[in-house]
């Protein structure tokens, strides 16, 4: 749908090319920058390349034509071609005035092609006012290219239907598809504006705005309470940007899909860290310097392996952002910390509910001492840094700190005052920490002695009171 900019009273539309990886969009628009001057066109801009292929989309705006007494202009934007990407594909050509589908003309490229061809067209056909789909045969030039009759019927368009033969290498065909695709698009936008009028039509948006719809930028800008936003993680990220690196790349498609839709809450945020929940994750985020982003990348995966059970699925991801700062996030599924949970029974009297929550604590605080004992790790053992998924503890935090005994028996001393009032549910914790640090074996001993001692109750364990 034809669009209006209000600043400067263009009637705008958009033009969406579309089609596999390689086959030729972003060629197009680099040749139509050579085709027209400066004065017609804007900058080719391609936001946030991965070794020169488009991870976002391209895009070129040109100049030219009127519509309705008000001068028209085209925004050139291409998709990106991996499947991976489709996500992004998808929003592009759902906001295309018209499709310009850009295929090789060779047999192999066809069939690959032609379902790229099917899944557009099943997409479109979710709306009754589909845009229309210009094909552009590129690579003529290939050994082995089909006419463009052959090249229609091999992607079964309808019969009649117009292939525009091309080669982007040499400016061949290109200038004719712009033109075509433009023609189109000025067609509708005219139809639309004589129905409907000028003041009706929606405001315009630039690749800025695009970009911050793709990525959700905008969508976290309205919700972060300073300036400062943070680069979002992508993912579309170098494989050194990403761990672990094949089901992380799944967590951050899901969570751009959340970023996208404004599926989000944030939990704090600082010129330096942000956090918040976001399609089933509770997400972390740091800034640090981008010359070490991945050191500390490394670092917070080891630490994270150092946790061993204690460990949750946690996928860290760099963000790298213009200057000298990079942002380190840290995805982890959505959990209930211990100490909401204990917060949630102590409010509503509910001592079973309380008992179930200490006794996880109680677990938590014998893995954080045997890690300190043994592995020497440390872990900040506040119940908020804990919590539990399928009957397993864990820990929420890929933060490690010195490891001390003494603080795990603070931590342990802390409840037994806290929870004075439901004094069932500390004779169960004291229980089951005691029985917990029994079955870790005879190295924690002392270790085991000095936490049980701060919590000793009425009815201490035979072993303790020996």
């Amino acid at each position: 749908m034809a669009t209006f900019d209000r600043s400067y009273g263009y009637i705008v539309v958009r033009v969406v090319y579309d089609g596999p990886s390689g086959a030729g969009k972003t060629a197009n628009l680099k040749q139509l920058v050579q085709t027209f001057s400066a004065q017609r066109r804007g900058a080719l801009s391609s936001p946030r390349q991965v070794d020169e292929t488009t991870a976002y989309f391209d895009w070129l705006s040109l100049n030219g034509g009127v519509v309705g007494g008000y001068p028209l202009r085209a925004q050139l934007v291409t998709t990106p071609g991996r499947d991976a990407l489709s996500r992004r594909r998808w929003h592009l050509v759902e906001q295309a005035d018209v499709i310009v589908f850009v295929t090789e003309s060779t047999p192999a490229a066809l069939k690959v092609a032609r379902r790229s061809l099917e899944l557009l067209r099943v997409r479109l056909s979710r709306s009754s006012l589909g845009p229309p789909i210009i094909v552009q045969a590129n690579k003529q030039d290939a050994p082995g290219a089909l006419s463009t009759e052959a090249i229609a019927d091999a992607l079964g368009l309808p019969p009649g239907a117009e292939v525009v033969p091309a080669q982007t290498s040499d400016g061949i065909g290109v200038r004719e598809t712009v033109v075509r695709a433009i023609r189109c698009a000025a067609a509708l936008a005219d139809r639309d504006v004589v129905a409907r009028g000028v003041d009706a039509l929606d405001d315009t948006e630039d690749e800025h705005d695009l970009l911050g719809r793709l990525d959700g930028s905008t969508m976290l800008r309205a919700a972060v309470e300073h300036g400062d936003l943070p680069a979002l993680p992508d993912e579309d990220a170098d494989g050194r940007d990403v761990w672990p690196e094949r089901s992380g790349r799944a967590v951050l498609r899901a969570l751009a899909r959340g970023f996208a839709a404004g599926a989000f809450v944030p939990s704090s945020t600082s010129p330096d860290a942000v956090s918040l929940r976001a399609s089933g994750f509770f997400v972390t985020s740091s800034r640090v310097a981008a010359d070490a982003g991945r050191d500390e990348l490394r670092a917070r995966a080891r630490a994270l392996i150092r946790l061993g059970a204690l460990s949750t699925s946690t996928t860290l991801a760099i963000a790298r952002a213009p200057g000298a700062w990079s942002w380190l996030w840290a995805i982890t599924p959505c959990a209930s910390t211990l100490e909401e949970r204990l917060d949630a029974a102590c409010t509503g009297d509910d001592e079973a509910r309380l008992t179930e929550a200490l006794e996880a604590y109680a677990r938590a605080l014998a893995a954080a001492l045997a890690l300190a004992v043994r592995d020497d790790v440390g872990l900040d053992v506040a119940p908020a840094r804990f919590g539990e998924v399928d009957g397993r503890v864990v820990y929420l935090s890929d933060r490690l700190t010195a490891p001390s005994v003494a603080a795990v028996a603070e931590a342990a001393r802390a409840i037994p005052a806290r929870c004075a009032r439901w004094p069932a549910a500390v004779d169960a914790y004291r229980a089951a920490l005691d029985a917990t640090l029994a079955r870790r074996g005879p190295l924690l001993a002392r270790a085991r002695a000095e936490v049980l001692a701060g919590i000793a109750g009425p009815h201490p364990s035979r072993e303790l009171a020996s």
